[in-house]
């Protein structure tokens, strides 16, 4: 009994110090490497609402640089170190809801889809996003064509 006794009172007494010794002290803070200014985006213009977008990131390569494409932004991001990244307004923009854009590096253009919250799929490409110049194809009604479909329907040779 009394070795017991001794054994549940080092185990008491190694309970109390093993997690007061294993504490951290220090306060760590996740902060994101890429500071981005994603901006406040109009979503519902005729009621003036805004919110803070930075869904769905789509990154490309292109001429050895990178563009970062979100949802609803209105706009994307150039970096030529993947660290500092600078807001590019495009001259134009063809439509005011985009969800979910992807971007792909095609025959020396920079090829944009992205989806409406119409139901409609646009596809703009360019071959000099640096400056926003881009051009749009026709919009195309529904969601069912998968992204195989979309470089035989535009051939950009």
């Amino acid at each position: 009994m009394k070795h017991l006794h001794k054994s549940l009172l080092i185990l008491f007494y190694l309970f109390l110090i093993i997690p007061a010794s294993s504490q951290d002290t220090e306060q760590r803070t996740y902060c994101n490497p890429v500071n981005l200014d994603y901006t406040y985006m109009i979503y519902n213009a005729h009621n003036d609402l805004s919110y803070r977008s930075g869904a769905d990131p789509a990154i490309v390569e292109f001429r050895n640089e990178y563009y970062l494409f979100i949802t609803r932004s209105m706009g994307y991001w150039h970096s030529t170190d993947l660290l500092h990244w600078n807001f590019i307004e495009p001259e134009q923009w063809f439509f005011m809801g985009s969800n979910a854009p992807a971007a792909h590096n095609y025959k020396d253009s920079v090829i944009y889809l992205v989806a409406d919250p119409s139901g409609s799929n646009s596809v703009l490409y360019s071959d000099d996003p640096k400056n926003g110049i881009w051009k749009a194809t026709p919009a195309l009604l529904g969601s069912r064509l998968s992204s195989n479909w979309w470089f035989l329907l535009f051939n950009l040779a």
